[in-house]
């Protein structure tokens, strides 16, 4: 559940209970009946449901609504923090061989090492280790994550399909969880409310998410601005699975296969020392 989505709950059960203490004062003291209880917390659902669906889907882009919320667009947060985080990751990336921008960036989060790391292609094209940051907040345990408010962090081959420049985390990335995959796989286990809202973001708290510090958060956010979020790709693991075995882990069978793949895919980055360090 998002907090926009959270703050709606909140602003329909106000609203309900304003519309009975509206009854009351009406009846002029009378106590309200049961079906006038009932009609106004509906009549409260309704309309947060209403204004909730104008809010998200006609207004929540327009500027003067980010200017009145006090939210920021990308490009202010690129012009705030870009030139300060681009001196902290640009020198990994000459090190490294590396143009900056780079053509293509895969973050690989490992849950147990609680460690992201930056790969990007020399001018070779060779994969290389540009840095290293520790997840500072995790939660959960080994494996995929199957349920909303399960306390995992996602496993698998993820995306990043939006920015998040206005969080209370500092700045976020939001992943593409669940994906096509993981809505497969629910549907053949007969799982429904997967979850949702899962995010690289800032602070150090998280509940399914990679907190990674504010300053992380701006380096990543601003070397996703400016490499593209198409030219992104985040493998999310249990462990390092190039020198650790495959966990053991309790659940549904595709869980291995899901690591084979993992594995696999993780031979195209090979371990080394990082061009640079957070």
């Amino acid at each position: 559940m998002s907090e926009e989505d959270l703050k709606l709950i909140l602003f329909g059960a106000l609203f309900s209970a304003c519309s009975m203490l509206a009854f009351v004062i009406f009846r002029r003291g009378g106590r309200p009946s049961a079906k006038a209880a009932v009609f106004a917390a509906g009549a409260g659902l309704f309309t947060t449901m209403f204004l909730g669906a104008i809010y998200k889907y006609a207004l929540s882009d327009l500027p003067i609504v980010h200017k009145l919320l006090g939210r920021k667009t990308v490009e202010e947060q690129v012009a705030k923090y870009g030139s300060l985080a681009r001196t902290r990751i640009q020198p990994a990336f000459k090190q490294a061989n590396s143009s900056y921008p780079p053509p293509r960036v895969t973050l690989i989060g490992l849950k147990k090492e609680a460690q992201l790391q930056v790969y990007a292609p020399d001018k070779a094209g060779v994969n290389r280790l540009i840095r290293m940051y520790p997840i500072l907040g995790l939660s959960g345990h080994a494996g995929p994550k199957l349920a909303n408010m399960d306390m995992q962090v996602p496993e698998g081959f993820y995306k990043i399909e939006a920015f998040q420049p206005t969080t209370p985390y500092h700045l976020a990335l939001r992943l593409n969880y669940p994906n096509e995959f993981d809505k497969t796989r629910a549907a053949e286990d007969k799982r429904s409310s997967l979850g949702s809202d899962i995010m690289i973001h800032g602070d150090v708290g998280s509940i399914g998410c990679l907190a990674m510090g504010d300053q992380a958060s701006e380096d990543l956010f601003i070397l996703a601005s400016d490499t593209g979020l198409n030219n992104i790709t985040v493998l999310l693991l249990p462990c390092d699975l190039r020198n650790s075995k495959q966990p053991q882990v309790q659940g549904p069978k595709w869980i291995g296969k899901l690591y084979l793949d993992l594995g696999q895919a993780l031979r195209q980055y090979p371990l080394s020392p990082p061009a640079g360090n957070h």
